[in-house]
């Protein structure tokens, strides 16, 4: 079995406050950057999609939208809309912000549980097709404008 071990980012060190983390993982893990020339080969191959940012100006990441839309669950913080896009214990897990061992425990849950890890990815691709599709996006949008236009008109 492969070990995951956490360290801070090397330009922000400060990012992870507390000494690094062992986990012990049942199968190989790979911690991926720099993809978005392949995310789609990369997220069809994932399993878990992480997401604990803590940064104060995130309002809406996309990234977590692809991740439902490849049916992964999601391990995110509480920080702008997130909480729009994730639904604790139904498509993912919400933590704490800069609590690493909260991140960890969530990871271990759903590496050793893969039926919750497809429960949940089937919630998240459910809750991406109902409010998330560029169908579903445009249709809003018509919807707003021929509102404001009607109202305009009166």
């Amino acid at each position: 079995m492969p070990d995951v071990v956490t360290e801070p980012d090397k330009v922000n060190p400060e990012t992870v406050p507390v000494p690094p983390i062992e986990v012990t993982v049942p199968e190989p893990v790979a911690v991926l950057n720099d993809t978005a020339s392949n995310k789609d080969t990369v997220l069809s191959n994932t399993d878990i999609f992480a997401f604990p940012t803590f940064y104060k100006d995130e309002c809406f990441p996309l990234g977590l939208l692809e991740a439902l839309r490849w049916s992964l669950p999601v391990i995110t913080t509480n920080e702008g809309a997130i909480t729009e896009i994730v639904k604790e214990n139904v498509n993912g897990y919400i933590i704490e912000q800069h609590n690493s061992l909260a991140l960890a425990d969530k990871l271990e849950i759903l590496i050793n549980n893969p039926n919750i890890r497809k429960q949940m990815g089937a919630a998240g691709r459910s809750k991406f097709e109902k409010e998330f599709t560029l169908d579903v996006f445009e249709n809003k949008m018509a919807y707003l404008l021929n509102d404001i236009l009607k109202n305009s008109v009166n």
